[in-house]
């Protein structure tokens, strides 16, 4: 079953994020507000996927879960620029 999982976060992990929202209440726990979970949804996937898959009920995130939370940050925008820089990327047919 984990390497399902893992195969559904590298196809999209805005799929695999909505599957753990359904199937479990990870992110109802994770995140206080319903908002925080949407944002991260529709803007930072990555970072919101890490971020629930980190939180730990009794202590939080921990140091080695808040690096992790930064790796996937680090992706989020990354895509984001990656993204943004080939679409302003123009061809000249001489």
């Amino acid at each position: 079953m984990a390497c399902l999982f893992g195969l559904l976060v590298l196809v999209s992990p805005r799929l695999a994020f909505a599957v753990i929202w359904l199937l479990s209440d990870r992110v109802s726990i994770a995140f206080s507000h319903i908002w925080m979970a949407w944002f991260g949804l529709f803007v930072l996937p990555w970072t919101a996927l890490a971020y629930t898959l980190a939180y730990d009920p009794d202590l939080g995130v921990s140091s080695q879960g808040w690096a992790f939370v930064g790796l996937a940050f680090f992706l989020d925008v990354y895509s984001y620029v990656r993204s943004a820089g080939e679409r302003s990327q123009t061809y000249r047919f001489n």
